[in-house]
């Protein structure tokens, strides 16, 4: 027995004396540094990595104060990289079983804004690749300002600030485009602070708009994920959404088709009140008689913008979808009009019609009264082009007077 318990402490004492030397000898700047290569190689030069530290987490990585930046490659060698992503703390380690199976499971954190993002992604061997079988992400009181930061076409157009919650559970042993499973993100304490809209001339305009509820939530089965709800509600006006987001294996040219409805708020105490009238006027054309505003959207997720949301016309009774018009435009009533009097009817008349006389051509020769005969013009002669005297003679070879 107590050579049993002997092995078992000897055991334990190797295993902590040989953690201690591992960790305390492991070479962190080299582990950095060849992350940061392999980033590079495998994003063809499109990425950097850096981070201050990386150290062994079970059987994976620990890294802290990671800064992934994004290089135009197109800019010239001057160019500097730009920061897309921050994070305080990443770890990634692998399970030791499915290692054995070559089918790999990552589990990880990422600690943003002091936040832990717990995620698992389990793959499996897919022509000489690993190809993701399952997701899972959850999140609590995530900064929403980080969270943007790993989406980088979604800088630039908005500030906000407040955190959401995540829940992510996907299964796609097939792939994104046959997955199955849930995503809701939630939003708690969110205020929009600035805005950028080049059609309203606006550079980071305050805008200072409470967002009183955010709730998106997707059912996803066979790759399309239905809209169970998607509500954007603020003090000035309040978004809803519906519609289908249909995956693909390459997650930015998943598809995006929504019908959206709007409605504005009161504006008056707001830091845009003085663009209410311009608002409504761009708006128009999505304008319906029930003082609400429809777009849709149908584009691919990588090139989601604002400038998507295409209007929706209303269709009338009666003719084809056409937009109405504004709701704050004053209108004046048009004149009334008397109604005309009737056209009394047609009587056809009992007398016959006479035949239409045509009146004789009167002639006026001058002369007495007699027609002209065409005989009687004759042809010029010298006679005809003597003066009164009878003293002047008609020479064709003349030459005109100067003057005319």
């Amino acid at each position: 027995m107590n050579r049993i318990l002997w092995w078992i402490g000897g055991a334990v004492w190797f295993a902590l004396v040989f953690a201690a030397v591992f960790l305390l000898t492991f070479p962190s700047g080299k582990a950095a540094r060849r992350v940061a290569y392999e980033v590079n190689q495998r994003t063809n030069g499109a990425y950097h990595f850096q981070a201050a530290a990386v150290t062994p987490w079970w059987i994976g990585l620990r890294a802290t104060n990671v800064i992934v930046s994004e290089v135009d490659r197109f800019a010239g060698a001057d160019a500097l990289p730009k920061p897309v992503f921050f994070g305080e703390d990443v770890g990634v380690h692998v399970g030791a079983l499915s290692i054995l199976r070559r089918a790999y499971a990552f589990t990880g954190y990422l600690v943003l804004g002091g936040s832990p993002l717990d995620f698992v992604v389990r793959t499996v061997p897919k022509d000489d690749r690993m190809a993701v079988r399952a997701l899972e992400i959850e999140g609590r009181s995530v900064p929403i300002t980080d969270l943007l930061g790993l989406i980088p076409s979604a800088g630039g157009v908005a500030d906000l600030t407040g955190t959401v919650d995540i829940d992510v559970d996907l299964s796609m042993g097939q792939g994104l485009d046959k997955a199955d499973g849930d995503v809701s993100i939630q939003g708690r304490g969110l205020v929009l602070q600035t805005m950028t809209v080049p059609a309203m001339g606006w550079e980071d305009h305050e805008v200072d708009a409470s967002i009183d509820e955010l709730d998106l939530r997707l059912r996803v089965d066979e790759g399309k994920g239905d809209v169970v709800r998607a509500l954007l509600a603020t003090n000035l006006a309040e978004l809803d959404m519906d519609g289908t987001i249909s995956f693909a294996d390459q997650l930015d040219r998943s598809r995006i088709e929504l019908d959206v409805k709007g409605e504005l708020r009161d504006w008056t105490d707001t830091p845009l009140a003085s663009f209410r009238t311009l608002v409504d006027q761009l708006l128009v054309s999505a304008h319906w008689s029930d003082n609400s505003y429809h777009w849709k959207v149908d584009t691919s997720l990588g090139r989601f913008s604002i400038a998507d949301f295409r209007p929706s016309y209303e269709a009338s009774r009666g003719s084809t979808r056409t937009p109405t018009s504004t709701p704050y435009r004053p209108t004046t009533p048009a004149p009334s009009v008397p109604p005309m009097a009737p056209t009394p009817p047609v009587v056809p008349s009992s007398v016959p019609a006479q035949p239409t006389v045509r009146p004789e051509p009167v002639v006026d020769d001058g002369l007495d009264g007699e027609p002209i005969e065409d005989d009687d013009l004759g042809e010029p002669n010298e006679d005809d082009f003597e003066g009164e005297e009878g003293d002047e003679e008609f020479n064709d070879d003349e030459p005109e007077a100067d003057g005319y």
